[in-house]
């Protein structure tokens, strides 16, 4: 696993990273980074969506929900590391999520991944701490590109 980090823009990287970000279970898209996902790739609406039609179950976390950015690119882990938006992430949550993404990510065999720095926006987590996380978690996997887009 390498991991890189840079100052880019997310949504202008090749079309076959994969990306992720963290929401809460009510799907209320409050941070930066959530709405960012959402003008982008609508994330919001489809969850909502999906929750109403009960092939998700909304206040369920930790968890993971992946959908797509558009038709034959990448495709988006959405963490859904706290119950309500108004909730705090923690490093407990965020952790069990990434070992969920990393289930994904070794089954879906994904050899490139870009995230934000993950729940240091409106969670304020610091940015050491979870890129710690992070390393220990990716630590053992092959042929895996990790990055960090710092806005």
């Amino acid at each position: 696993m390498i991991i890189t980090e840079t100052h880019a823009d997310l949504f202008q990287l090749p079309k076959d990273y994969y990306l992720a970000q963290c929401i809460s279970s009510d799907f209320a898209f409050t941070s930066n980074t959530s709405k960012a996902f959402d003008r982008q790739y609508g994330t919001c609406g489809e969850l909502k969506k999906r929750a109403k039609a009960g092939t998700i179950t909304a206040g369920t976390y930790p968890s993971l929900i992946q959908t797509d950015r558009e038709a034959g690119d990448g495709q988006v882990f959405n963490l859904v590391t706290k119950e309500h938006y108004y909730g705090v992430t923690t490093y407990e949550t965020l952790q069990q999520c990434l070992m969920l993404m990393k289930e994904r990510v070794l089954r879906q065999r994904v050899e490139k991944l870009a995230i934000p720095p993950l729940g240091c926006d409106q969670d304020q987590l610091t940015w050491l701490k979870v890129s710690t996380l992070v390393l220990k978690t990716f630590a053992d996997v092959k042929n895996l590109e990790i990055l960090v887009c710092f806005p």
